[in-house]
């Protein structure tokens, strides 16, 4: 692990994370392979650790995946210019973000597809029991994101 530049503005704290991501629309995954890197920015659910996502099946980002699952991510949110002045180098920007590495997975199992979406669902303030057909459990794709490191940075 990295040591951060501004350590002042560094979360420690677990839960605080989790409540950025939970505040946060979009998570980037950045993939690579053959050295060339590739960032895509999706919508998510997020529980125990772990990202879902749901998309194609196939297409770029799937067969990244299957050549390289190792990703890195990044959320950020609560953006708030600060300091606007006639000097371009007085102004800042408040945030949070959250980054970190890990495994992505492509899910199979319909019963983990089925729960998948309904954790994506919730995270958008849905509701946490829909009904899939078998249809659309055939043609969606499910991937996960095991976390690996995660780290948390607020300006003040």
């Amino acid at each position: 692990m990295h040591k951060m530049r501004k350590s002042q503005n560094e979360i420690h704290n677990q839960d605080e994370m989790i409540n950025i991501i939970n505040e946060c629309d979009v998570v980037h995954i950045g993939m690579s392979v053959d050295n060339v890197p590739y960032i895509v920015p999706l919508n998510f659910g997020f529980v125990n650790n772990t990202f879902y996502f749901h998309g194609d099946k196939e297409g770029r980002k799937m067969d990244m995946i299957k050549a390289n699952p190792k990703v890195c991510f990044e959320l950020d949110t609560d953006h708030v210019l600060i300091g606007e002045s006639d000097r371009a180098c007085d102004w800042t920007m408040k945030y949070a973000s959250i980054m970190g590495n890990g495994t992505m997975v492509i899910v199979e199992d319909w019963v983990e597809k089925r729960e998948a979406l309904n954790i994506l669902m919730k995270q958008y303030g849905g509701e946490s029991d829909y009904s899939y057909s078998d249809k659309m459990l055939e043609r969606i794709g499910i991937m996960k994101l095991l976390v690996e490191e995660m780290t948390g940075k607020k300006s003040n």
